[in-house]
């Protein structure tokens, strides 16, 4: 009975807790209810001329996306997507997908409901001052700018409410300068960090389809390997007299470095100035030839550029590289650059250390000789 009661109880008074939390008066009852409606009813008329969108995270994480100046008699209205890109990285460019459903939500936004307008429980819903609040809130602040660095909206994005019935999600909003929180709709994401924004993918190459690669080090001999035959395995060409390999398949580990070769960081090629430490040469049997350069860069190192050329079926692939690449150049994990790089002595069975020889026995030295004191001369 007593377990009940507590259950009970706790079923009447849930509600009555969330009401204090968000009732939307700070003070008691209003006597006029707040409306609802667009939260920028004027940003169609100025969304075309957006150059700047910066998003502000607890723990002073900003990240800001700048836009090429856009020609003047755009369409009014339109929802601004081509020419974003990372600013603190060269203007890398934004995925459409990360930034077209932030701009279409800012200008679809919508109050539905009106909460809180109490400091003190703005951490209950994220939307409190990222500026001020500690680095464990999930809170954020986005501002949109113009080109004449007027700014044309300002946001405090919270949490996240799905609809338990299926239907759209909504979001907790509050502007800067108010202290009323609303529950808007619709609700959109904005990416986590900094190249959550952009594509990671540098190049994928299919391992199956290489015909040949050569790993050529500054300096040093080229490890080839190769083989006729897509079936084939990869070999080693050249490959010493009685060495036995680490790995039955040699050729397909190190290709495989080539699927999946995304990125770290990335920036201009023009300031990578440290000097090449070697290249990977890659020919596929499809008509596709590219080649990685790379080099330890001693600011967070190692970087790489690629390069593509294709014929026939390959000719599409090489087009989207050398599009997405050429010009940068980027941070790639060590054990992928190390993999990449691979030296003909990495994938050999290292010879059996040779026994080491017995030390030879120290002979004692000598006992020095003494000769008998001469007998004293008598007459």
């Amino acid at each position: 009975m007593r377990q009940k009661t507590l259950i009970a109880l706790a079923i009447v008074t849930a509600p009555l807790l969330l009401a204090a939390i968000f009732v939307p008066s700070r003070h008691g009852a209003e006597t006029k209810p707040a409306e609802t409606g667009p939260v920028f009813p004027a940003l169609k008329d100025w969304i075309a001329g957006a150059t700047k969108l910066v998003v502000t995270s607890p723990g002073g994480t900003i990240v800001t996306l700048s836009r090429t100046a856009p020609a003047q008699g755009g369409d009014a209205g339109a929802i601004p997507i081509a020419g974003w890109g990372l600013a603190d990285k060269g203007g890398y460019p934004v995925l459409d997908t990360a930034i077209r459903p932030v701009i279409a939500g800012l200008m679809a936004l919508r109050t539905v409901e009106a909460k809180t307008e109490r400091p003190k429980l703005y951490d209950r819903i994220d939307v409190e001052d990222p500026a001020t609040a500690g680095k464990e809130a999930k809170s954020r602040l986005l501002e949109l700018d113009d080109g004449n660095g007027a700014n044309i909206v300002k946001l405090i994005v919270g949490r996240h409410r799905p609809d338990p019935l299926g239907g759209a999600d909504t979001m907790y909003i509050r502007k800067p300068e108010d202290e009323r929180a609303w529950l808007a709709q619709p609700a959109f994401d904005l990416p986590a960090d900094e190249l959550s924004w952009v594509d990671k993918k540098i190049a994928e190459i299919d391992p199956d389809k290489i015909k040949s690669l050569t790993i050529t080090p500054a300096g040093g001999p080229p490890l080839v390997l190769e083989r006729e035959k897509p079936d084939d395995k990869l070999v080693i060409r050249d490959l010493p007299k009685g060495a036995t390999t680490r790995s039955e398949t040699p050729g397909a580990d190190v290709a495989a470095g080539f699927r999946f070769l995304d990125l770290l960081d990335v920036r201009h090629a023009a300031e990578v100035t440290a000097p090449p430490t070697g290249t990977a040469d890659v020919v596929t049997f499809d008509g596709l030839s590219a080649t990685v350069s790379f080099y330890d860069q001693p600011a967070g190192g190692p970087w790489l550029e690629i390069t593509a050329k294709g014929e026939g079926d390959a000719a599409k692939q090489a087009d989207e590289i050398d599009k997405r690449t050429k010009g940068w150049a980027y941070r790639v994990t060590g054990e992928r650059a190390k993999l990449l790089q691979s030296k003909l002595a990495d994938l050999l069975t290292p010879e059996p250390a040779k026994p080491a020889e017995a030390p030879k026995p120290v002979e004692p030295p000598a006992k020095p000789t003494v000769e008998a004191p001469a007998k004293p001369h008598t007459k």
